[in-house]
């Protein structure tokens, strides 16, 4: 779809009804997350056009959640995001939408704390030279 040129989209739903498909979609976005890739979501609970739309894009009268598209391609739902993310052939395809960039002069450490103020990221994203840095307070605030 032409709205979603440049973007990641993952149809998903937040009806805890079945469970396992709760939990997946609740999975895929983590994922995302931890690419650090920002994702306009859709969430087909309660919203017929939305399950419409799903269901024309793919060409089937059942869905199946989650679902997820990159640059308006079709990647699959869970198994195939997991798998790609497993071999890390979904890191390169996530690597031109990511949203959070590391080389930030604003890092630093709370104390304390194992999350670095300012772009609010784990400090296990962080790479070993800026760790150093933050731990000595080497990075100007």
């Amino acid at each position: 779809m032409k709205k979603e040129l440049g973007k990641v989209v993952v149809y998903t739903t937040t009806s805890g009804i079945v469970r396992k498909t709760f939990y997946n979609c609740k999975k895929v976005k983590q994922i995302l997350r931890t690419h650090m890739v920002k994702y306009d979501e859709l969430d087909l609970f309660g919203d017929a056009e939305l399950q419409t739309e799903l269901r024309d894009r793919l060409g089937s009268t059942v869905i199946q959640l989650p679902q997820l598209f990159i640059d308006g391609q079709h990647i699959g739902g869970f198994d195939t995001v997991e798998r790609l993310n497993e071999s890390g052939e979904l890191r390169d395809m996530l690597k031109p939408y990511q949203s959070m960039r590391l080389h930030s002069p604003q890092i630093r450490k709370l104390p304390g704390s194992n999350v670095a103020t300012e772009l609010q990221v784990p400090i296990a994203w962080l790479t070993a030279e800026l760790k150093h840095k933050i731990s000595i307070g080497g990075i100007p605030k």
